[in-house]
């Protein structure tokens, strides 16, 4: 429904467009009309014409009116006609428009009745939940303002009371017996409080409180204790450090261990004085989370105590929770220790949205006062290497503010949920070249409860965020593994007024997907790869690089290698076996490959699943197989096409004439009205942006073949040796549907097991057979007057590293005298090309019984820190 409405308002435009050309090619038919009236009117008028050429015979003047005045008639008959059809078209254009626009007026009402409607019912609920809201509020802020007076009431008088004196008067509001405005109420007695004071004072007394001294006397001395093996066990006790040549102020450290936070009294109390005192217990931990952070000095003066990161519970460092706990527990037990606070601050996982604004002060005000401060100076926001995001909720302003604190990161995942974060948002996000960032995780999950088409009207879609990493510069050290995830879509069973259709993530994915692959960015350091859009086509986008719109001057647009991809993940996709097969021919490195749950592969209860229909799986491994054997195919093609284009070229400007169909010269259209089949507005919108493909020009051509000029050309030929598989591992789970599982039983394994390997074997021989014939052809003495082949092979390496090469021949090179062993199957090779790869049949879940030794999901779990 989206796409149909933009095709619709691209429609009008364009109709709108022609409408305004037929009215200016009416105006100009009009004003010759005209003129060829006023014409005639003079030739009517009887007016004789005078000749000027009077050196020709009349005859001849005669003949050469005579055919003049033919050629108007002609011409004159022409316009008509061309005035009629314009007209007749112009009609059509009008009633398609009419009948577009009827379409168009009738959806906008009812998504303005919608809308409307929609605000009517949350004004309402607003100003009922209003009412309410002020309602409670008034019935808590007077019941508030009674407890705090009667809590204030008695705790003045406990005061009073463990100072020796008599409590104040009883106040009938105060104590709760009655109530402002009623008669009768609860009632306090403060005699039964001094009563329980009083029971209070003779059960601890003068004995409890020096039994707790000497408690608090005995747990200092236990934690000396564990403070001295600490020390020895982090070698900064008295002897290392002395060996060390470092002097420490052991007064000054045996001062800090006193707390500055007990008052007088309650030392005093502590001490054997009379009264209820004991000792308190200082603020908690997690209280202070919201209170500017002070540092507390030890008597005597010093230097204040070095205190830890404030991370809130749930803000966890993944797998170095351990390590960060232990530093945080010496860090409390030594606090003038040195010890580095670095392991606290490296992974940060947010798990909560409130955990956000909380690092985001913690590391905003640990920051040093100066700009220009030194590397001992400590501030953690340089410290932060890894975050992770796990909460839908975040707040995406304040994340962005705290992304932009961390200018060392070095892997970041997040979530975007689908009201957080906005498209705008996640731009800002990545607008910025991260360049140590060398990890890169987004997981999407747009879905909603309730239709909304909010996201469609604003044309609101997240292919700014891939634009965006698109345009950051080459780099060998930049992002090596970048994941993009949209979850699966689930629909609750129970709830049935769900069924409409969901918002979408990216709007045109072949088209920014493809400059996000093929950029400078991701060719040059992109090894891991995971894409997974539910049901949209993925191979096309990752094969075939798209031209870039904003690339507007007439500058060549430079040619950018595929990257090398060594990992990639493309489950839940829509993807058939002969887009496998160019995948693999595509990216040459390519080990490991994931298609679990992939529309339009295999399906769980299907004959292939349930491993009936053997034959399939053969053919699966087979065709992966020979993939090098397709790209080959393919190269020879491109080729032979090129070497046309030297030869037609050449001849043209051996000729002096002009290039029959040259590449980049339009064929001149005819005048007169076009059908169907060759109108300039369609609506079906383009499938496809145009290609990035290198130009073949005749000049270039031309200049090419500038020292064979003279000669006879023919195109030669050629023969690509075909590459053998580098595919390790293959992973491919079936789809499940409401009524069949997607499983495969052991017994079905097996059997699918053996025909692959047996398709797979099947095709490495081929390729070796092939391979053979071409060394055969190579060793064999072309006879005399035949022109030898010419045998090439693929490049080895990245491209930016080849050098200089001969133009149409990119990433290939001649097989040189000596190379006769790339031919031939050696017995004793150790060549690991060509094994058979690990093919696992279950899902990426660990739970799941039957994963492969060594499969794909085990390397994925490696590279990705996450169980997706």
């Amino acid at each position: 429904m989206d796409s149909d409405i933009l095709r619709v308002w691209q429609l009008v435009h364009e109709l709108s467009d022609q409408l305004a050309l037929n009215q200016k090619i009416t105006a100009t038919l009009q004003a010759q009309t005209g003129s060829l009236k006023t014409q005639a009117a003079h030739a009517s008028t009887g007016f004789a014409l005078r000749r000027f050429n009077v050196d020709i015979s009349k005859e001849i003047f005669e003949s050469e009116l005579e055919r003049t005045n033919a050629q108007l008639i002609i011409e004159n008959q022409t316009l008509l006609h061309e005035n009629k059809q314009l007209s007749l078209l112009l009609k059509e254009y009008e009633g398609t428009m009419e009948t577009i626009m009827a379409k168009f007026r009738n959806h906008a009402l009812a998504a303005q009745q919608h809308e409307l409607t929609l605000t009517r019912h949350y004004e309402t609920l607003l100003n009922t939940r209003e009412t309410q809201v002020l309602s409670a509020d008034l019935a808590s802020s007077t019941e508030m303002t009674l407890a705090l007076q009667r809590l204030s009431h008695h705790l003045r008088g406990l005061l009073r009371t463990m100072a020796g004196e008599n409590p104040d008067p009883s106040d009938p509001i105060y104590d709760g017996n009655t109530h402002p405005d009623d008669e009768a109420g609860g009632f306090v007695d403060l005699g039964e409080l001094e009563h329980l004071l009083e029971a209070l004072d003779e059960r601890l007394g003068t004995e409890g409180r020096g039994d707790w001294a000497q408690e608090r006397e005995i747990e200092i001395e236990r934690l000396e204790r564990e403070n001295e093996m600490l020390r020895a066990f982090l070698e900064i006790d008295g002897e290392s450090i002395a060996a060390s040549g470092v002097s420490v102020d052991l007064e000054r450290a045996d001062s800090g261990r006193y707390p500055t936070f007990l008052s007088s009294s309650l030392r005093r109390n502590a001490a054997g004085s009379e009264g209820f005192g004991s000792p308190q217990p200082g603020p908690g931990y997690w209280d202070n989370q919201q209170q500017p952070q002070q540092q507390a000095y030890p008597q005597g003066g010093g230097a204040p105590l070095q205190r830890a990161v404030d991370l809130q519970p749930g803000m966890r460092m993944g797998t170095q929770g351990q390590g960060r706990r232990a530093v945080l527990a010496l860090t409390r037990a030594l606090p003038l220790a040195p010890i580095p606070l670095h392991h606290l601050f490296h992974f940060i996982r947010i798990g909560r949205p409130s955990q956000a604004p909380s690092l985001y002060r913690r590391l905003r005000y640990s920051r040093p006062e100066h700009d220009g401060a030194s590397d001992d100076e400590f501030n953690p926001a340089f410290r932060v290497r890894h975050i992770s995001v796990e909460t839908w909720e975040v707040d995406a302003d304040v994340l962005i503010n705290l992304l932009r604190l961390l200018p060392n990161l070095e892997s970041v995942n997040l979530w975007v949920g689908a009201s957080n974060f906005s498209p705008e948002h996640l731009e800002d996000v990545f607008k910025l070249y991260m360049p140590k960032l060398r990890y890169l995780s987004i997981r999407f999950r747009p879905y909603v409860r309730k239709a909304t088409y909010y996201q469609f009207h604003k044309g609101s879609y997240f292919d700014s965020t891939l634009l965006a990493l698109s345009s950051w510069p080459s780099s060998s050290e930049g992002l090596t593994t970048l994941s993009i995830v949209q979850d699966p879509f689930t629909p609750d069973p129970s709830d049935a007024t769900q069924r409409f259709a969901q918002p979408i993530v990216f709007f045109r994915l072949d088209l920014h997907l493809s400059l996000l692959i093929h950029s400078q960015a991701a060719s040059a350091s992109l090894k891991s790869l995971r894409i997974r859009i539910p049901s949209r086509p993925i191979a096309q986008p990752l094969t075939v690089a798209y031209m870039d719109p904003s690339h507007r001057d007439a500058s060549p647009i430079p040619r950018v290698p595929p990257p090398s991809i060594e990992f990639l993940d493309i489950s839940t996709s829509g993807i058939s076996v002969p887009e496998i097969e160019t995948l693999l021919a595509r990216f040459k490195d390519l080990k490991h490959l994931i298609l679990d749950a992939c529309t339009g592969l295999l399906r769980g209860g299907s004959p292939q699943a349930l491993g009936r229909e053997l034959g399939w799986w053969s053919d699966l491994g087979k065709r992966i197989a020979m993939a090098g054997v397709k790209k080959a195919r393919d190269r020879e093609k491109e080729l032979k096409t090129w070497y046309e284009a030297l030869v037609r070229a050449s001849s043209n400007a051996t000729l002096d004439e002009p290039a029959i169909n040259a590449p980049g010269e339009p064929r001149r259209q005819r005048r007169g009205r076009r059908g169907l089949a060759t109108a300039t507005i369609s609506i079906r919108g383009s499938t496809s942006p145009p290609r990035a493909v290198p130009s073949t020009s005749a000049v270039s051509a031309a200049a090419a073949l500038s020292t064979t000029r003279g000669r006879p050309l023919v195109v030669p030929k050629v023969h690509i040796v075909p590459t053998l598989p580098s595919l390790r591992t293959l992973s491919l789970f079936p789809t499940s549907t409401e009524n069949i599982p997607a499983r495969v039983s052991p017994e079905a394994r097996e059997r699918i097991l053996a025909a692959f390997e047996k398709g797979w074997n099947d095709g490495i021989r081929v390729i070796w057979e092939k391979r053979t014939r071409m060394g055969t052809s190579f060793l064999r003495e072309p006879a005399e007057g035949v022109a030898r082949p010419r045998f090439l092979k693929f490049r080895e390496g990245r491209e930016d590293e080849w050098g200089e090469q001969e133009e149409g021949m990119q990433g290939l090179e001649d097989v040189k005298v000596g190379d006769e062993e790339i031919f031939f199957r050696l017995e004793n090779s150790t060549l690991e090309l060509g094994q058979t790869p690990v093919l696992c049949l279950c899902g990426s879940s660990v739970d799941l019984e039957g994963h492969a030794g060594g499969c794909g999901h085990a390397v994925a779990r490696e590279i990705w820190r996450d169980t997706l």
